[in-house]
């Protein structure tokens, strides 16, 4: 990290602005080779012209100098804003590598950060969450990971398991004074094991959070389907028509629902096939229908149809609701909805009723616990694969202290657990898994 790097910190191509920054110890020297001051105030915006060796002006720019112990990387920093003309911007990094620097790799400024201790592992993860959330949930949920959240829980955690391994070492190393094992010490590390299970399991929303909620509309032909998907939409997304059994293959695309992301499948109307593309078709909804997180039901009203049989045996075992289309041909009723089960009356052809199916999805979302709190905190899958070794390593601790009371390897087994929970925030790191993980990031940040 004895280099100075420079990359665009902000979209390459045409704009009103962008952010040119470097990281490293030249820094300051930039500033009185490029600039007329020779001067500046941490975290102070100059306007000045950016000047190349030769003398040539590049543009007229707003500077800020950041000092290492108030800035991102943690080393000495500059952030040039020029205007978004790719030229400008080309001229102004060559500039900053004539001068010393080099372009960034992906993900470097905030890998410093982190080996600067900015940032734990969990935070620098959580900076590629906050840029890539899709909705405002995921996005909360991340700003509270950038916060500190997970490596806070996880610093809980390898603090009560060095106290009972504290426990169980005062046992070894004073055998003399014959010392009792505290068996509350025994319930601690149960306790511990649980909260690493619950950590875990937490993984389960991520794709949900990332990708939105699985939701497929299901019903007979001609009811409507097709035309709530673009109900909902807003724009005619689905063919429409008529003739029965116009969708044979699904249709995917996302919308909005409170602080979080539907991604609706409409999907072909169920009925005897008449044609064996009709018949994939159909197994293609069942199938997705099985593997969703949400079932809308579609019946038309004036339709004197029941309940599908294939979603009575789906909505026991998913969240589901039933949507009562064309109520704009009248009020009554030809279909019978079992008790127990929710239905919202519609009309795509008019829009009524369909603030009232947002609403009734947004609940359901709540109500069925398919997403998680806002101020959770979700794990990804390489703390799933740490979590899950740091357990093992402490319920064989567990069970070495139940069954066999041998003090001495239940110690060697919370020193792996902790070691391998370190991992998470990286206080016990690799270069590899550095490697990797900073490399998802985009060049700039």
């Amino acid at each position: 990290m004895d280099d100075t790097i420079v990359a665009l910190a902000t979209p390459l191509g045409c704009s009103a602005i962008a952010k040119v920054r470097a990281s490293g110890p030249l820094c300051l020297d930039i500033i009185k080779t490029a600039f007329s001051r020779t001067e500046v105030e941490p975290r102070h915006a100059y306007l000045d012209n950016f000047v190349t060796p030769q003398n040539e002006i590049v543009d007229q720019v707003i500077f800020l100098f950041f000092d290492a112990s108030h800035s991102y990387t943690g080393q000495d920093s500059l952030e040039i804003d020029c205007h978004g003309n790719p030229i400008i911007i080309t001229k102004i990094t060559d500039t900053l590598c004539d001068l010393g620097c080099r372009i960034a790799n992906p993900g470097e400024f905030t890998r410093r950060a982190f080996l600067n201790r900015r940032l734990d592992l969990c935070q620098a993860e959580a900076v590629l969450d906050v840029i890539h959330a899709k909705s405002e949930r995921a996005l909360a949920i991340a700003q509270r990971q950038l916060g500190g959240v997970l490596g806070h829980k996880i610093s809980e955690i390898s603090s009560t398991l060095i106290r009972v391994l504290a426990a169980i070492e005062a046992c070894l190393d004073f055998p003399d004074e014959e010392i009792v094992f505290d068996q509350n010490i025994y319930q601690i590390a149960l306790k511990v094991s649980q909260d690493l299970r619950r950590f875990i399991d937490t993984n389960f929303y991520k794709n949900s959070l990332e990708n939105g909620i699985n939701m497929v509309i299901v019903g007979r032909p001609n009811a409507g389907k097709s035309s709530l998907l673009n109900a909902l939409l807003n724009i005619d997304r689905a063919i429409v028509s008529p003739e029965p059994g116009t969708t044979r293959d699904f249709i995917s695309e996302t919308i909005k629902a409170g602080p979080d992301i539907i991604k609706i499948y409409d999907t072909a109307g169920i009925r005897p096939p008449k044609s064996s593309l009709e018949k994939i078709g159909i197994d293609k909804t069942i199938e997705l229908a099985s593997n969703c997180d949400l079932i809308l039901l579609v019946l038309d009203i004036t339709t004197p149809d029941g309940i599908l049989d294939e979603f009575k045996q789906l909505s026991i075992k998913k969240p589901s609701l039933v949507v009562l289309n064309k109520i704009d041909l009248g009020d009554g009723l030809a279909v019978e909805i079992p008790p127990g089960i929710e239905s919202v009356k519609i009309s795509t052809k008019t829009g009524h009723g369909l603030d009232s199916l947002r609403l009734a999805l947004a609940r359901i979302i709540t109500e069925k616990n398919l997403m998680p709190s806002e101020d959770e905190f979700i794990v990804n899958s390489r703390h799933v694969q740490i979590l899950s070794k740091a357990k093992t390593y402490l319920d064989l601790a567990i069970h070495r202290l139940a069954q066999s009371n041998d003090l001495e390897l239940a110690a060697s087994d919370l020193r792996l657990g902790l070691e391998t929970l370190g991992e998470i925030t990286g206080k016990y790191d690799n270069e590899n898994m550095l490697d990797e993980l900073f490399g998802q990031f985009c060049i700039g940040k």
